[in-house]
């Protein structure tokens, strides 16, 4: 009788698995534009990157936003649910990753080489993230934080001249 319950329950709150899937997908496509632009482009590809990075992050949360009813419902044997708590942490988690793109674009711009690869990694983070957020089971989250590690370890360690930024990513990658 539990099985049954739960299978109904499962059915009534089972939604479409892409429309669900849809924030993550959205950018993920979004850090594979980015990586295009970054290895196509050549002098001013740093207004470029800027400007797809921070247009499709608000494009997502957008979509986010006013679509939020379709978003919601379980996939992948409930080891993938987005709730409305789940949405709304991960439109903290877009804000907060445009805040950290807008302050990391004064920095790129005092610095004589632009490089896109901290836009795409903090994007593959917020991936991580945002699958975290979504978690339904242990398995699930640890490979959705092994991503936003695995971004965190490289932009620990980004700047290469910097023996300090070495130092740090190394004793991460350590403990």
């Amino acid at each position: 009788p539990i099985r049954a319950n739960q299978n109904e329950h499962s059915e009534n709150y089972s939604g479409n698995f892409m429309k669900m899937f849809a924030i993550e997908i959205g950018l993920l496509v979004l850090a594979g534009l980015i990586l295009i632009i970054d290895l196509c482009a050549n002098k001013r590809k740093f207004h470029w990157i800027l400007f797809v990075s921070i247009g499709g992050l608000a494009a997502i949360l957008g979509h986010l936003i006013f679509h939020r009813n379709d978003l919601i419902g379980l996939a992948l044997h409930n080891c993938y649910s987005v709730t409305p708590l789940d949405l709304f942490f991960k439109a903290i988690l877009i804000l907060g990753s445009l805040f950290v793109l807008l302050i990391f674009s004064s920095r790129e711009t005092t610095s004589d080489e632009f490089h896109g690869e901290p836009y795409l990694l903090i994007l593959l983070g917020l991936v991580g993230a945002s699958f975290a957020a979504s978690s339904g089971e242990l398995i699930t989250l640890f490979i959705s934080l092994e991503i936003l590690t695995f971004a965190s370890y490289i932009l620990t360690a980004y700047v290469k001249k910097d023996k300090v930024s070495s130092e740090a990513g190394l004793k991460y990658l350590i403990l």
